[in-house]
């Protein structure tokens, strides 16, 4: 998980060299890396990032992983759920790596 690590990094502290400073190019294009991701390894990161966000909020939701950030749990507030995406993933592959 390494790369998506790196990507993330680079996101969080270098985003005007690679989107604009919204909460929606931010999505996008991490949603277009792990589509390309999965592509070629097979492994859907962006599938089991949802299913431990799930886990993590014990309950289940029909929302896209983007959308449940942003509406329900940041009150459709960018520049928060823009801080809460960067803490989820990180702690998703911290956690995720260690069960390697």
């Amino acid at each position: 998980m390494e790369h998506i690590k790196s990507i993330l990094w680079h996101l969080e502290n270098r985003r005007n060299m690679y989107i604009d400073n919204s909460y929606f190019s931010l999505i996008s294009f991490i949603k277009g890396y792990c589509i390309c991701y999965r592509d070629f390894s097979k492994i859907d990161i962006s599938e089991n990032f949802q299913n431990w966000l799930r886990k993590k909020e014990g309950k289940y939701f029909a929302l896209h992983w983007g959308g449940y950030i942003l509406t329900e749990l940041s009150n459709e507030n960018e520049q928060l759920a823009i801080e809460k995406l960067f803490i989820f993933w990180n702690d998703f592959i911290d956690e995720t790596s260690e069960k390697k």
